[in-house]
């Protein structure tokens, strides 16, 4: 049954983690600190109103540990209480904590009190690293951002090493450490090498002081405030431990029930339904694309993939959502022209993304069979015929996640490169880069691994005479010309049809097709072919100059009865379906990183520009203005929302340290190794340490 109704409009690395301890773990590491204060010589000590802990140790990397907590004592106050009582009380709680505070510093740092009216003499003169496994192994993180040091950032949740550098003596000297957490709470250890675990994102305050092993401080101390943020990490340099935590995080959301997920996880547990939604609807609505075709593109990504994260550290505290430089295969692929170099990429294993060889339903790896949502109609405002939650104009009824090895009957190589990259670097012009990096930087990934099936013009057009080779400058985008097709009214798309019914006989169709079949060449070009085709005469012509343009119409109105495009769900307005989809988005968020580091020569803004309205129109569609407020989550960055996207310019202004995240490196060594400059661009910012 088919109803029409009306149209609206680097090698994988398995190295173990740098501290045997678990890194991820701090609940468990405080545990065990407890059951050594309470069977070690250590104690619980109350002062007023903090508490002091104390421990000490005979191994491993501190030699002394201790934590100054000021308690909350936010008590309902009866009304007879006078505002001068209350202020004398804060005086008094104030004056308890400095005091208490005092009394710390004198017994780990005695002479510091003192250190202005004695004979020592302070100099900020000592130098000290921070590091975990990979800054260990690859060197200093971040480098390229300006409010980043060398050695200076620590990662949430994960363990991180404080080392001396210029330890003297340590026979006759020791090194006590002050931290301040993000939190405010004092911690102090004792040690040349000592760790410590945030568990925030924001910035540590780091003393570290040398102190005679028989009394006092010397005087020599380091200083600095340490920003503690998230690090996104390319997907195949995370070490097993994390790379397995990510996916192990991702499952939870693809299989968790939206209610339980929050029952089990808190408030920021979104399940794969709400994000997939979110996305569906806004790219899939009939007026415009609020997530393409527009300058909105790089803040509604970037927005949804922190909503994504922040839904992974729900579950699992130290998981950061890891980036895939999909030009790692592409640059292979452009030496050997083996788009099976591609395809067979360890990210498509079994344990990450599963198979990219498959015509059809993924069913095999750890996301085989994911579910597309089935009778959608109720829980959101865009599906398919067949009740799915897809593109209106996707006629797909497979139930799971749908892949195709090839797009129209071609397959395609012209995957993006270090060339690719390059070139969106050069665009140092907001217009120019918003509005191209959405392309052939980013979107032919999602044709490799969505594709199309069931709708073969590689074929149709042989039989025409028309070149293959011409055929491969737009057959690529002619998904796009459906759904431009679709929101100009000239593809009808059927509203529901039964699950039993062929994709053959549900499929979008052009009501207008035998009108057209009057017109000549010319009045064909001028009427239709024209906005299509995008003004490129040459591309309704074949080899021997005729045009061809009805006959290229039936395809896109799928007049053959064969001619019934499936787009894999990589490659349509449902693309978070698709597990590929999280890692694929943040690579081009550290392209924008990146190009804005380097400095715009403009970074205007255009407003009414999106260019694909009512399907082929240029002006005004929401989510591309610069002062539209977007409708996601208010609780992504410290500063709630509702944002706008002038607000997430600003938020993640990467030569600003608000964002809660760093992306790991601005360096392509398998570009480097392939004649190019390791930073693709030119650039005068220091990328290693």
């Amino acid at each position: 049954m088919v109803d029409y109704g009306t149209n609206t409009s680097s090698a994988v690395s398995d190295d173990p983690p740098l501290i045997e301890p678990d890194e991820r773990s701090p609940q468990s590491r405080n545990i065990m600190l407890s059951l050594l204060m309470f069977l070690g010589v250590g104690g619980f000590v109350a002062i007023f109103m903090g508490k002091i802990t104390a421990a000490s140790t005979e191994n491993g990397l501190g030699q002394g540990v201790a934590s100054f907590e000021e308690q909350s004592h936010s008590r309902s106050h009866s009304r007879s209480h006078s505002r001068s009582h209350s202020r004398s009380k804060s005086h008094k709680h104030q004056h308890q904590h400095n005091q208490t505070q005092k009394d710390l510093d004198d017994k780990w740092l005695p002479g510091l009190s003192s250190a202005d009216s004695s004979s020592i003499s302070l100099s900020d003169d000592m130098l000290f690293r921070v590091y975990n496994y990979y800054s260990k192994v690859h060197g200093a993180v971040a480098m390229g951002y300006p409010w980043v040091e060398p050695y200076k950032l620590a990662e949430p949740n994960r363990e991180n090493v404080f080392t001396v550098i210029d330890e003297s003596d340590t026979e006759k000297y020791e090194y006590v450490w002050k931290i301040t957490s993000v939190e405010g709470i004092v911690h102090y250890r004792v040690g040349v090498n000592i760790t410590f675990t945030e568990t925030s994102t924001g910035h540590m305050t780091v003393y570290i002081y040398q102190k005679l092993k028989s009394g006092l401080i010397t005087g020599r101390y380091g200083y600095t405030k340490v920003p503690v943020k998230y690090v996104r990490r390319e997907i195949r340099g995370l070490t097993g431990m994390d790379r397995e935590a990510f996916f192990q995080a991702v499952e939870t959301i693809y299989n968790t029930h939206c209610i339980e997920g929050k029952n089990l996880y808190g408030v920021n547990f979104e399940c794969i339904d709400t994000l997939v939604k979110m996305h569906n609807e806004l790219a899939g609505d009939s007026y415009c694309d609020h997530m393409h075709d527009g300058y909105g593109f790089l803040n509604q990504h970037v927005a949804l993939s922190k909503w994504f994260e922040k839904s992974l550290q729900s579950i699992d505290p130290s998981v950061s959502l890891p980036y895939w430089d999909y030009t790692i295969e592409g640059q292979k692929v452009n030496e050997t022209g083996r788009i099976r170099d591609w395809r067979e990429s360890i990210v498509f294993s079994n344990e990450m993304f599963g198979s990219a060889t498959v015509n059809g339903m993924v069913t095999d790896g750890r996301f085989g069979y994911t579910k597309a949502k089935y009778n959608a109609n109720n829980y959101t405002t865009v599906t398919n015929a067949y009740g799915f939650m897809r593109a209106p104009w996707n006629q797909n009824a497979n139930p799971y996640v749908t892949r195709y090895n090839t797009t129209y009957g071609f397959d395609f190589t012209a995957v993006p490169n270090c060339q690719t990259h390059k070139d969106i670097l050069s665009k140092n012009t907001f217009t120019e880069f918003g509005s191209m990096v959405a392309y052939a930087s980013h979107g032919t990934t999602h044709m490799m691994i969505g594709g199309i099936g069931n709708a073969d013009y590689k074929n149709v057009l042989k039989s025409l005479n028309y070149s293959l080779n011409d055929a491969q400058t737009w057959v690529p985008t002619a998904f796009a010309y459906q759904k431009n097709m679709f929101r100009k009214g000239w593809l009808s798309c059927p509203k529901t049809c039964s699950l039993d019914t062929p994709m053959t006989e549900c499929k979008c169709v052009c009501s207008n097709i035998t009108y057209w079949s009057t017109m000549n060449e010319t009045e064909l070009w001028d009427a239709v072919l024209y906005r299509i085709m995008a003004t490129k005469w040459k591309n309704v012509v074949n080899r021997e100059g005729s045009g061809i343009g009805y006959q290229l119409l039936e395809l896109f109105c799928n007049v053959p009865k064969n001619m019934a495009p499936t787009m894999g769900d990589s490659l349509e307005s449902a693309s978070p379906s698709d597990v590929s989809f999280w890692p694929t988005h943040p690579t081009v968020e550290r392209l924008w990183h990146w190009r804005r580091l380097n400095g715009l020569a403009s970074s205007v803004w255009t407003d009414n520009q999106a260019w694909s309205v009512k399907g082929f129109l240029t002006e005004y569609c929401f989510g591309h203005n610069f002062d539209d407020t977007l409708t996601w989550p208010d609780h992504l960055w410290s500063e709630k929302g509702p944002y706008t996207n002038r607000d997430l310019w600003n938020l993640t202004n990467p030569d600003h340290d608000n964002n809660d995240y760093v992306y790991d490196s601005f360096v392509w060594s398998h570009c480097e190794d392939a004649g190019y400059t390791s930073t693709l661009i030119e650039t005068d910012i220091r990328t290693s340490a």
